[in-house]
């Protein structure tokens, strides 16, 4: 019985070097994981680029449809409507390219 007991250390430590590659395996995993998601993000926050880009147009069109005409109605509204999604772009546009460094970041130290 005296035997036993050294047993459970040996086991222990068996045990542990076998469960070792596993777990270097599941954060290489996460890490690759991780860097999909920071490109993934990457694309998203260029897309709102395009989004400002279009509505900025917009405003910009509307202004030479009506020009020397500031307090007109329909030019009041297209810039309050562009504004309005320029500015929630630019938000979401620094969100994503955040959290895509923040993806970048845990892929390149392997997800601890």
């Amino acid at each position: 019985m005296k035997n036993n007991w050294l047993l459970i250390p040996a086991f222990a430590l068996l045990v542990s070097f076998g469960i070792t590659p596993v777990v270097k395996a599941e954060e290489a995993k996460k890490g690759k994981d991780y860097a999909a998601l920071a490109s993934k993000y990457e694309k998203l926050a260029a897309e709102q680029d395009a989004v400002i880009a279009e509505h900025e147009g917009m405003k910009v069109s509307k202004a030479k449809q009506h020009p020397g005409k500031p307090g007109l109605s329909e030019n009041d509204k297209m810039n309050k409507h562009c504004n309005a999604i320029i500015k929630d772009a630019k938000k979401l546009k620094a969100d994503y390219e955040s959290f895509a460094a923040f993806c970048k970041l845990m892929a390149k130290e392997g997800v601890k």
